[in-house]
């Protein structure tokens, strides 16, 4: 079956149409051509006018022409990215041409795994969230245990002495203090690594998610469909995280109130 391809837009018609079905141009006097079209990305692609169907915005700080991998232009790229793609494009670039994997996000580094969701990098994010937790686990549980076996304490004084029972709180644990120290300066060590690697790893999560996009795509309008759909944003992941993590805290406050009233009892 054969097809016209705009000239303006890139959009495929049918054999007959007398107007482009995606901006309605005229195109009577186009040529038809086989549908089968050469693979987005290939030199017969990116070096075929009638293939550039990747209109890149306004200003995406680099040259829309500019060759990020042997078979991904800055087009495509900036596709991928989506919104901020004049931020994210530059940065690559400067890797790109340096040779570094080091270029700081501060998005990431105030945000963590909530930008990584939002930015779609699951993968990332899930890494960073239980390195995190791997880390604070330690001292939460710690603090949680001390806290028991100190209001226990105290309130095994009070039934023992009830006007003087103030002493079973006084005494101070040298682990819990070390690890209220180690804790936070471990968590923001997690924050600055991660903020200096994530544009690496957001580049090299495109490169492949773009590949993956070529190669379940039988054409170009599929190829668009399948970047945006792969790259780009999506607030929903952020949002789901929040409400996971509030729902874990209820659990572990709801948890720490019945150990308690159980004590009491």
């Amino acid at each position: 079956m054969s097809q016209k391809i705009c000239p303006r837009c890139g959009g495929a018609s049918g054999e007959w149409a007398p107007v482009c079905e995606k901006c309605g141009l005229d195109i009577q006097m186009v040529q038809a051509t086989p549908s089968a079209s050469p693979m987005p990305g290939t030199a017969a692609t990116v070096n075929n006018p009638q293939y550039q169907q990747f209109p890149a915005p306004a200003y995406i700080g680099v040259d829309p022409n500019y060759m990020f991998e042997e078979d991904i232009s800055a087009a495509e790229m900036a596709l991928y990215v989506g919104d901020n793609a004049h931020v994210y494009l530059p940065r690559f670039q400067k890797m790109k041409m340096t040779g570094s994997k080091i270029s700081w996000n501060w998005a990431t580094f105030f945000l963590s795994v909530y930008h990584m969701f939002y930015r779609r990098h699951i993968k990332a994010g899930l890494i960073y969230m239980l390195i995190s937790y791997a880390f604070s686990l330690p001292s939460s549980v710690y603090s949680l245990v001390n806290s028991i076996t100190s209001m226990s304490a105290l309130m095994e004084s009070a039934a023992n002495d009830p006007y003087n029972f103030s002493y079973a709180t006084s005494s101070v644990n040298p682990a819990a203090s070390l690890l209220s120290l180690i804790s936070p300066l471990v968590s923001l060590l997690l924050m600055c690594g991660i903020a200096m690697f994530f544009n690496h790893m957001y580049y090299k999560r495109a490169v492949e998610n773009i590949r993956k996009a070529k190669s379940i795509s039988g054409d170009m309008n599929q190829y668009q469909y399948h970047l945006k759909s792969l790259g780009g944003t999506k607030i929903a992941n952020p949002l789901i995280y929040a409400g996971i993590s509030v729902g874990i805290g209820i659990f572990i406050g709801i948890a720490f109130f019945v150990v308690i009233i159980g004590m009491m009892m």
